[in-house]
């Protein structure tokens, strides 16, 4: 198979706490967004301009003020295991401040939007969060799902975001689906030690903290994580122009649909 069909990555902290987890050129062209992860240490202040793009911002873990059309909004999140997402969606053409009032990080996402809409903040009061799977196949995919935002609650969004957790042992998007739309994930993991395994189409690969995949259409993508590391994802899905992302676009991988309640 041809290896810019599917990506596999892992990209590490450069020296001033950037990580380019990747770009909209080369291999993850088809993608159609970018993915940066910054590592701020207390009293530092980035300027994120949003440009001809939407931008959403999530904090894994800290405490950190956001400036941004006149609002000014403090977030803080302990563990990207435990507590609920943290994030502020911006349309294009949109400047936000982001300072950091203890050791925190953030991950931004960017894809191009030609739509306005006003600035969304999300905390885990309005975001939705499910346990899925719970008493399946002996309880080995249970996970608990956070959704921030899809089609049905964001239609000017180019995007689907949310967050997954995997308990140690589980598996996630079991069972095996496709859908149309390019679709990443961006793993993370509170112990260094902890690993998975990440099937796409026919390759895996072994997930590890910091690590991602870029999954392109129609292939199927589940996940699994070693017992007594659990794994958390941010899971983001491209629309496509005139094809967006809803349930209904998932297809079940054919083989394995006898396991279905």
């Amino acid at each position: 198979m041809d290896m810019r069909d599917i990506s596999f990555g892992y990209t590490e902290y450069d020296a001033d706490g950037e990580r380019e987890i990747f770009d909209r050129s080369g291999k993850y062209k088809n993608m159609l967004m970018e993915l940066h992860g910054s590592l701020m240490k207390p009293g530092a202040e980035k300027l994120l301009d949003s440009g001809e793009d939407e931008l959403v911002l999530i904090l894994l873990r800290g405490k950190i003020t956001l400036n941004y059309a006149g609002s000014t909004v403090a977030l803080e999140r302990g563990s990207f295991i435990t507590d609920g997402i943290r994030g502020l969606h911006v349309s294009r053409h949109t400047q936000v401040k982001v300072t950091a009032e203890t050791e925190s990080e953030i991950v931004t996402i960017r894809t191009d939007n030609d739509r306005d809409f006003a600035p969304v903040l999300y905390t885990p009061e309005n975001t939705a969060e499910n346990d899925v799977c719970v008493g399946l196949w002996d309880g080995t995919a249970e996970r608990h799902v956070r959704t921030a935002f899809d089609y049905s609650s964001m239609p000017q969004s180019n995007l689907v975001l949310g967050e997954t957790i995997m308990p140690g042992g589980k598996w996630s998007g079991y069972v095996p689906h496709y859908h149309e739309q390019p679709e990443v994930y961006y793993f993370r993991m509170e112990n260094p030690d902890g690993f998975g395994a990440s099937f796409v189409g026919e390759e895996v690969f072994k997930i590890k903290d910091g690590s991602f995949c870029a999954i392109n259409a129609n292939l199927v993508h589940p996940q699994v994580a070693a017992p007594g590391y659990p794994i958390y994802y941010l899971w983001i899905i491209r629309h496509l122009d005139g094809n967006p992302w809803i349930r209904e676009s998932c297809s079940n991988e054919k083989a394995h649909e006898w396991l279905l309640p």
